[in-house]
């Protein structure tokens, strides 16, 4: 199937913190294991603070196992993007692109709580191999939004 990546989202019941991180650090090192000499990524998805996905990544140390950091989630849960960016760089490998408004509604790029200038600032620290996700309202006109964020965010990354 040629599937690059696999996204491994710890929500809720499955969110890790302080007390659980080290079985939490068992079961992602079975996966990675499983995964070791497939030419597949394990990305996590998480909402805890930078600090503790670090420790979690630092722990379990493999290229295959990374991190998707959301802007619009990361923002909406009152995190700096350019401090996480420090902190995630090595270990990010995909970022969900989108803006949320302050109520955690997907909203256009650019209007909502999103501080894409410190994205913008923050993305030259990051391996040039990242990909991104638009994950982005979609409007009255999907087709019409759809060109309003390319445009907004082809602005940034360029």
């Amino acid at each position: 199937m040629n599937i690059k990546n696999i996204i491994l989202p710890l929500f809720g019941a499955s969110e890790f913190n302080l007390s659980n991180l080290s079985q939490t650090n068992i079961v992602i090192s079975k996966i990675k294991n499983y995964i070791n000499n497939k030419k597949v990524n394990l990305l996590l998805e998480s909402d805890v603070p930078a600090r503790l996905q670090k420790i979690l990544l630092d722990n379990i140390s493999s290229i295959n196992v990374g991190l998707v950091y959301d802007l619009g989630n990361a923002s909406f849960s009152g995190y700096d993007l350019l401090k996480d960016i420090m902190i995630l760089k090595d270990h990010i490998k995909l970022i969900h692109i989108k803006d949320k408004n302050n109520k955690g509604l997907n909203v256009s790029l650019g209007k909502g709580i999103v501080d894409f200038s410190k994205f913008k600032d923050g993305i030259y620290l990051l391996n040039p191999n990242v990909n991104f996700t638009l994950e982005t309202a979609r409007g009255n006109n999907p087709q019409e939004e759809q060109n309003s964020n390319f445009n907004f965010i082809k602005e940034i990354i360029n």
